[in-house]
């Protein structure tokens, strides 16, 4: 995808006198900036608290643009962005807040946003910011979306918005084919990467690695409150997207950037990504076995597609929902309910997220309650 448009929109605002430019760190100046009012960070008293790495203040005391940036947070953001091959990372404090970033801010008037009807509430939250035209198209229906794209041809940038893997049916997109058709049309991909990233592709990257995407997609969102065990996200793109974010984007300039004993956390994810190998092998057989075990459930039971980590049993009501998840927390199995209207009517389900430390006894006491449940209702 040609991004002049990114450059034009900035040449503008640096014409204007408004670009902006995240500030190095404050030193020894005195602070007349950040939001530390009672000086429990500035003054180490929380980092006391907390036993925090010497030098790490808990806190961040401002938005980035302000007091809240650091030298820790630019070299993070550089060694995420080399680990997944693209020219830089922005962080974000939430998949939510990335989401948000993106999708009410590079899209704009006279632009349209394509996106599976099944995508997250937070790109659905981000797309009605937008001042963009929107369309939805069916889930994984590559033709619709041609349809889509056909029409919207030569009318401002187009975005077509996906995730990498669901996080109610656990599926994946025909990923390679939908790049292929949005490059015909000269649309940008942006995939959220949440529920991927670190399960697949090498060193845990997520599926746009996994398939050789890398630089075939606009941007991504990985998140790290999954699978990292941290708390935050990135969006992944060039530097001319992450330039549009940091000036442009109001969930970014606004908020109360991540402290460092967060950044910290996330950097030690990172860190242990390549190690995990055997974790994601374990988890892969899991999945396997859960697929398997699902074949043999009686009727009045369905189970959505699930190709990795999440998976759902489908038993269709609030009140079914509910009574299944109350029967595996007898059973000795925490899996919580997940009720209309936060997903569709008919639907409702239980989701089961698998992990790489279960064991298979785990799963003969979840799949006996779920069979007894079955026979009974």
């Amino acid at each position: 995808m040609d991004e002049r448009f990114l450059a034009e929109r900035l040449r503008r605002a640096e014409e204007a006198g408004n670009l902006r430019a995240l500030p190095r760190g404050r030193g020894s100046r005195a602070d007349f900036v950040s939001n530390d009012y009672l000086g429990l960070v500035t003054r180490g008293r929380l980092a006391a608290r907390l036993n925090e790495v010497p030098g790490r203040p808990p806190g961040s005391t401002g938005s980035r643009l302000l007091a809240g940036n650091s030298s820790f947070a630019q070299t993070l953001e550089r060694s995420i962005a080399d680990f997944h091959g693209v020219e830089r990372a922005l962080l974000c404090n939430s998949g939510y807040a990335a989401n948000l970033c993106l999708l009410s801010t590079i899209p704009v008037a006279g632009d349209t946003l394509l996106y599976d009807e099944q995508v997250h509430a937070s790109i659905h939250d981000g797309i009605r910011l937008s001042k963009a035209r929107s369309f939805p198209f069916r889930h994984h229906d590559l033709e619709h979306l041609e349809q889509r794209l056909a029409r919207t041809t030569g009318a401002g940038q187009t975005f077509v918005v996906v995730e990498s893997l669901y996080s109610m049916d656990g599926d994946t997109p025909p990923l390679v084919e939908l790049v292929e058709l949005a490059e015909r049309y000269d649309a940008g991909v942006i995939v959220d990467e949440a529920h991927a990233f670190g399960v697949y592709g090498p060193a845990g990257r997520g599926r746009v690695s996994e398939f050789g995407l890398d630089d075939r997609v606009f941007a991504r969102v990985v998140t790290f409150g999954k699978s990292l065990g941290a708390f935050g996200a990135a969006i992944l793109g060039s530097e001319a997207l992450c330039d549009a974010l940091v000036n442009f984007a109001r969930p970014f300039i606004y908020t109360t950037a991540l402290p460092p004993v967060v950044l910290e956390s996330i950097a030690a994810g990172y860190a242990l990504l390549p190690e995990l190998d055997p974790e994601r092998e374990a988890l892969a057989r899991l999945v396997e076995s859960f697929r398997r075990r699902s074949e043999e459930i009686p009727d009045g039971v369905d189970f959505a597609p699930g190709v990795g980590p999440i998976q759902g049993v489908i038993v269709g009501g609030n009140a079914r929902a509910r009574a299944l998840s109350e029967a595996l927390a007898a059973a000795g199995v925490d899996a919580r309910a997940i009720l209309a209207p936060t997903i569709r009517r008919g639907s409702e389900r239980v989701r089961v997220s698998l992990h790489s430390f279960n064991r298979e006894e785990e799963l003969d006491a979840l799949f006996d309650a779920v069979r007894t449940f079955a026979k009974e209702k």
